[in-house]
């Protein structure tokens, strides 16, 4: 399993991005310190003045296929050491240096390899040269990120929409009849409190924008807006909901419909969760993905479009969990603990930059798994409303 260790890593570099370390097939060790120089006349090694030089050690940085990420690894360093890694921007000019005290995963496993998956959110990170020591040995290599991975964000609202419709109507009939515990179907207007079907509150945060055109022509939808203001950390959280707590503690549905704005698509764009740390449903590198606040649950197999309506479900039947996505089972996994959900559009995430960062509609949380064919139906209204699916 691939555990994910998040935090806040280049938003300090100067270079203009967050990122999300993430080891790979390996806890990190207890640290350690580097191992000391030893006196050059005695013949162990270099003298305490020496500085590291290059040797069998490497460096690489490959960036992602898809996304806007990039592998980060070496090999031929002391095993199990902490090391010491270097940005220097050649675009603006800034440098920045980290060690296994910024975050533990940077040191070498047994063999004196490492790798970490790094995921910028900025587009202007340029030429950029990524150098690594451990003490002894030194490694370098120069990467570009292209700015065509980081295209803008356009979380612009559109014309109001008229409202509810005979398709719409037809569609929360169908919604209703499976007995949602909380469905938001946001058919408020502007200055309007947003309630579900059964007349619960929830409370905006930042800027969400109500009245928006919905996934069926004429009805309405809420834009959650990106990094539009700081929590109290300091984070920058985008437009989100916090609505009444739900305890899903056995079988479970949770499904929306979702529109991006732009395409900036990552694990802070979460559906729903708790509107901090712990579980959601976001969109890590481009992928669906159920979390439980440690691990992945399910991740899905596709990349998803970041343009046009999109339908998502997820369900729990005993312990197993099955992905679907317009109307499709695409993945499935396994979670035997309770899921709490406290937010739309603001997960664990949105510790790392703003919410969600687009449209969201008809969101239902339901205390039984739907069949595959009322999941499809559900989603059959997209192409319904004249909106392809995918």
């Amino acid at each position: 399993m691939i555990t994910r260790a998040a935090l806040a890593l280049i938003s300090a570099l100067a270079l203009g991005c967050n990122a999300l370390p993430t080891t790979i097939n390996r806890t990190p060790a207890a640290s350690s310190p580097t191992p000391a120089a030893t006196d050059g006349n005695d013949g162990a090694g270099a003298g305490p003045s020496a500085e590291p030089v290059p040797g069998d050690c490497e460096v690489a940085v490959v960036l992602d296929p898809v996304g806007h990420g990039a592998e980060y690894k070496g090999s031929g360093f002391q095993p199990e050491t902490p090391l010491e890694a270097t940005f220097d921007n050649h675009t603006n000019g800034q440098s920045a240096t980290f060690t296994e005290v910024d975050f533990p995963e940077l040191r070498t496993d047994i063999r004196g390899a490492f790798l970490l998956h790094l995921f910028a959110q900025r587009k202007d990170i340029g030429d950029t040269t990524f150098t690594v020591t451990d003490g002894q040995c030194i490694a370098e290599t120069d990467f570009t990120t292209p700015a065509d991975r980081f295209p803008e964000v356009e979380c612009t609202p559109e014309v109001a929409a008229p409202g509810a419709n005979d398709a719409s109507d037809e569609y929360a009939s169908l919604v209703s009849e499976e007995s949602p515990i909380s469905y938001w179907r946001f058919e408020e207007t502007p200055g309007d409190e947003i309630r579900n079907s059964d007349g619960a509150a929830a409370e905006p945060f930042n800027d969400v924008v109500l009245g928006q055109p919905g996934f069926i022509e004429g009805s309405r939808s809420a834009l959650l807006v990106e990094s539009v203001a700081e929590d109290e950390s300091g984070t920058d959280v985008g437009g989100w909901l916090d609505i009444p707590d739900l305890e899903l503690a056995g079988d479970f549905t949770i499904e929306a419909w979702y529109r991006f704005c732009g395409e900036f698509i990552w694990a802070q764009d979460a559906l729903v969760g708790q509107g901090g740390e712990g579980p959601d449903i976001n969109f890590f590198e481009w992928r669906a993905r159920l979390y439980n606040g440690d691990s992945d649950v399910v991740v899905s197999s596709q990349i998803v479009s970041s343009g046009g309506w999109h339908h998502l479900a997820v369900t729990r039947d005993g312990a197993d969990v099955t992905l679907y996505e317009d109307g499709a089972e695409t993945d499935t996994g396994t979670l035997a603990e309770a899921l709490p959900m406290k937010a739309i559009g603001r997960g664990e995430g949105g510790r790392f930059g703003s919410s969600f960062g687009g449209w969201v509609d008809e969101v239902a949380f339901y205390d039984h798994a739907l069949t595959a064919e009322q999941v499809a139906a559900h989603a059959a209204f997209g192409d319904h409303a004249g909106v392809p699916a995918k």
